[in-house]
């Protein structure tokens, strides 16, 4: 994280390795470099995640199986503004997808089909964004720093955080094992999202082109499909009905 020295430190850093001019070397005090713990970084990420109005940026997802010997790649444009967010996927095939805090709706335009699923308790909040809350994290993961990567540039280092995502619950222990995040704290955003499933799979998510923005309009996060377009609800289940939404 980007840290706001205290002006003492700040000038003492700065000052050239004689002290201060006209002090003589005994008479420079010791100060110690302050220390910034991880709950503080946490805080500080989730005090900048929350005065984030709206949100562009571009992925590239990358799903390993054991059962392939390649990944499967899909690569588009997000588009996030509270608690809703657009998933827009350009290759290999088109297809929108729109998550707010009550459903998940995918629109495939090849096949004419949107596919809408109503999200349970243990996934309302997550929205879909790379903008981590950590207050919402902790509701159903146990939250740990980890390790950079080994290739991390040395002056990338500061203003990245690594974090490890334990699940809590035993409801989404069967979906995830594990979420691996490094996030940009100057921006911020995460950079990287890995997810561990139980079966094996490995999927990764990276961001970048990431631009905030002041205002976004409601229509970049939301998705009407076009006239014609069958809706199925594959698990059976159909989110509370609202006057307007994603994927409506």
């Amino acid at each position: 994280m980007r840290a706001v020295l205290p002006a003492l430190a700040a000038v003492l850093i700065a000052t050239p390795a004689g002290g201060l001019p006209g002090q003589p070397d005994t008479a420079r005090p010791t100060v110690a470099q302050p220390s910034i713990t991880f709950e503080q970084r946490l805080q500080a990420l989730d005090d900048a995640a929350s005065k984030v109005k709206g949100l562009r940026a571009r992925f590239v997802q990358r799903k390993f199986t054991p059962m392939l010997k390649k990944p499967l790649v899909s690569s588009g444009t997000l588009a996030v503004k509270d608690a809703r967010s657009r998933w827009d996927t350009e290759r290999p095939r088109p297809s929108v997808m729109t998550i707010d805090d009550t459903s998940l709706c995918i629109f495939y335009p090849d096949q004419k089909v949107q596919e809408v699923f109503a999200l349970t308790q243990d996934v309302r909040g997550f929205s879909g964004s790379p903008l981590p809350r950590v207050q919402t994290l902790r509701q159903h993961f146990d939250i740990a720093q980890s390790p950079l990567p080994d290739d991390t540039k040395p002056a990338d280092q500061p203003r990245l955080l690594s974090l490890s995502l334990a699940p809590k619950a035993e409801s989404l222990k069967a979906h995830v094992l594990r979420v691996a995040v490094i996030v940009d704290t100057s921006v911020p955003c995460a950079t990287k999202v890995t997810m561990e499933m139980p079966d094996g799979d490995r999927t990764e998510i990276d961001f970048d082109h990431v631009v905030l923005v002041e205002q976004l309009d409601d229509k970049e996060v939301t998705f009407t499909p076009p006239a014609g377009t069958r809706v199925e609800h594959p698990l059976g289940d159909e989110p509370p009905q609202r006057g307007a939404g994603p994927g409506r």
